[in-house]
């Protein structure tokens, strides 16, 4: 009986439930959008499936499918099964996203790398690709999905600053600090990022 009435507990929705709650949700809508809007910048819609067909760009995300860092569901996204169907990066994922802009846009590596969070004074499109990546890649990876105040404060501001210079509307994306969520979307974000699963993938996302 006990142990029913700790799982009921923990499956409370709590403050610090939804603090987590509403940081999946401004990465998954705010950082993939913010993303995306960086990719077709480097690549605009119009010209995307002659770039992914560019014999260089191709071999690189060939070898990125063969090492399991592009799936084969990202795959099919990128080479459809039918030449009539369009390649469209409005259906590309954050994962997919982060993969393509790190190895077919010609950025230039942050000072701290692509793995490691850059230093606060590094404003850079590309260290701000890095921050929401390291910040997606600790939501998914906690051990709880509870976020203390101070703690979701500091997160907030980094990412949406992060955002605001990659392009995202600010207004858009305080809205998402205070738009109400109920339980079940609570965990259909939480659950969401949940399946990310980029731990293994995240050191393997370069040729």
């Amino acid at each position: 009986m006990a142990s029913n009435v700790k799982l009921s507990t923990d499956l409370q929705t709590t403050p610090e439930r939804t603090n987590h709650a509403r940081l999946c949700r401004l990465l998954i809508e705010g950082g993939t959008t913010a993303l995306r809007n960086t990719f077709n910048t480097c690549h605009p819609p119009g010209d995307l499936a002659n770039v992914l067909y560019k014999p260089q760009n191709h071999s690189i995300l060939k070898n990125l499918h063969t090492r399991k860092v592009i799936n084969k569901g990202q795959w099919i996204l990128l080479y459809p099964l039918s030449p009539t169907t369009p390649v469209k990066s409005e259906n590309f994922d954050i994962t997919l996203l982060m993969v393509l802009l790190r190895n077919i846009c010609n950025l230039t590596k942050p000072k701290t790398g692509w793995d490691i969070k850059p230093k606060m004074n590094d404003c850079s499109r590309e260290a701000d690709i890095v921050r929401i990546k390291c910040h997606r890649n600790n939501l998914c990876h906690r051990l709880t999905t509870s976020v203390c105040d101070d703690e979701f404060e500091l997160i907030w501001k980094e990412v949406c600053d992060a955002l605001g210079r990659l392009g995202a509307n600010r207004e858009d994306v305080e809205r998402l600090k205070t738009e109400s969520m109920d339980s079940e979307l609570e965990k259909r974000y939480t659950d969401e990022t949940k399946s990310w699963e980029i731990g293994r993938a995240s050191c393997r996302e370069r040729v």
